[in-house]
């Protein structure tokens, strides 16, 4: 038996310079687990390599036994027990470990299998990773870790002209990051810690004044932080407000305000009250996607209260002021729909168009540049997925890595 295992692993030759002399199968009595421990030593014609110079060093000073963790085989956990020499060099006068160049320095699993939790990581939850591999979480976590540091520690900048920045919650207790997306060759060109105007400062700072230039426009939502950072440091950058956003703004303080209101002043009469309070998905939804017994009820709706009809109308033709023709007929439409919309004697759909007003350039920009940031949903909805899968990340340096692998870009 111990012949027919020397001869399929010499066959392989998975350990260069080094051979099997005993082999036996152990079983946990925690959890049953088997694991294949292999002895090895060093075959009669491998020369000891210095681990800092990397020299020969034939003067061999003493012998040591090393345990490391190979990849599964036949799925059987494996531990190899090396003997290793230690060695006193000629060339840089030290005294040390030989140098195995299989075996990472100062790890203690083998190559092949760091190359293969690399690989893992990519696919499964650092958990999974280590429960399969037999090695302990942390390991894991840092060998994937410095995989991704390497690919996506250091900024890269990609040359990119329209950009789309939002935030989104990575703890509870109002904890949140930004991210920004380059529109082009989408790709997570940053994550960081806030969403206050010093976050996005953060990230300008990385860019050189050249950088900042080639930036034409930057989707966001109505947010004055994000707003008041990118004109401070991109002059000729121009700001596009998310259709999105706005409408859901719309549907919160205005639709959902005057429903509210009609449904109270309806209380003492319960049946209509039911009518309107329950009318909330009916107003959000367009007029073109209405069905005919939803038009009816719209009707019907109207009769009732005759300003949620007007909201609802208004915020159609809201929907429709974004990417119009040339700037002068945006500018005039936006115009008159604010006036409108001021005049209109509804009080939430009064406030609403006069905080528009400030917003006026970020609607009127869509027709120059048709972006927005719902590709940023995708994104934060992709976040939330790996938030899901590891249970959260106490280490959000980590979990910034995993954002930005998650969405390297385009193929060049």
């Amino acid at each position: 038996m111990t012949s027919i295992v020397e001869q399929l692993f010499e066959s392989l030759d998975p350990w260069p310079g080094f051979h099997i002399t005993a082999f036996e199968i152990r079983k946990s009595p925690i959890d049953g687990k088997k694991t294949l421990l292999l002895r090895l030593e060093a075959t009669k014609e491998q020369m000891p390599i210095c681990s800092y110079c990397h020299h020969e060093a034939p003067l061999i000073h003493e012998y040591t036994t090393r345990r490391v963790t190979e990849c599964t085989i036949l799925g059987y956990f494996v531990d190899l027990e090396i003997i290793v020499r230690r060695v006193e060099c000629e060339h840089c006068h030290k005294k040390c470990m030989e140098y195995i160049d299989w075996i990472p320095r100062y790890q203690r699993h083998t190559e092949r299998l760091h190359k293969h939790i690399e690989h893992r990581t990519e696919e499964e939850t650092v958990a999974y990773a280590a429960q399969e591999t037999n090695l302990s979480w942390d390991t894991v976590k840092k060998i994937d870790k410095d995989k991704l540091e390497r690919r996506f520690g250091e900024f890269k900048w990609d040359g990119s002209h329209c950009l789309a920045v939002d935030e989104f919650a990575i703890h509870r207790h109002h904890k949140y990051a930004t991210v920004v997306f380059s529109l082009d060759t989408k790709r997570v060109l940053w994550v960081g810690p806030g969403r206050s105007k010093k976050t996005l400062a953060s990230f300008f700072a990385l860019l050189t004044e050249e950088q900042k230039a080639d930036i034409k426009a930057v989707a966001m939502d109505q947010s004055t932080a994000f707003d008041h950072e990118v004109k401070k440091q991109c002059p000729h950058a121009v700001v596009v407000y998310d259709l999105f956003h706005v409408l859901a703004n719309y549907g919160r303080k205005v639709i959902d305000r005057v429903r509210v209101d009609a449904a109270n002043k309806l209380k003492h009469i319960p049946d209509l009250r039911k009518v309107v309070k329950g009318s909330r998905y009916l107003l959000y939804k367009r007029p073109e996607e209405l069905s005919e017994h939803e038009h009816t009820k719209l009707a019907d709706l109207a009769k009732l209260n005759s300003p949620l009809l007007k909201c609802y109308l208004m915020g159609d033709e809201l929907r429709h002021l974004w990417g119009l023709g040339t700037r002068p007929q945006a500018i005039a439409l936006v115009l008159d729909w604010i006036y409108r919309a001021a005049h209109s004697r509804i009080k939430p759909l009064v406030a609403f168009a006069q905080n528009l007003r400030n917003y006026i350039d970020g609607i009127v920009a869509s027709c120059q540049y048709e972006i927005n940031t719902s590709v940023l949903e995708g994104v934060n909805n992709r976040i939330k997925q790996i938030k899901r899968r590891a249970y959260g990340f106490h280490d959000d340096y980590y979990f910034y890595l995993k954002v930005k692998a998650a969405f390297p870009g385009l193929p060049r």
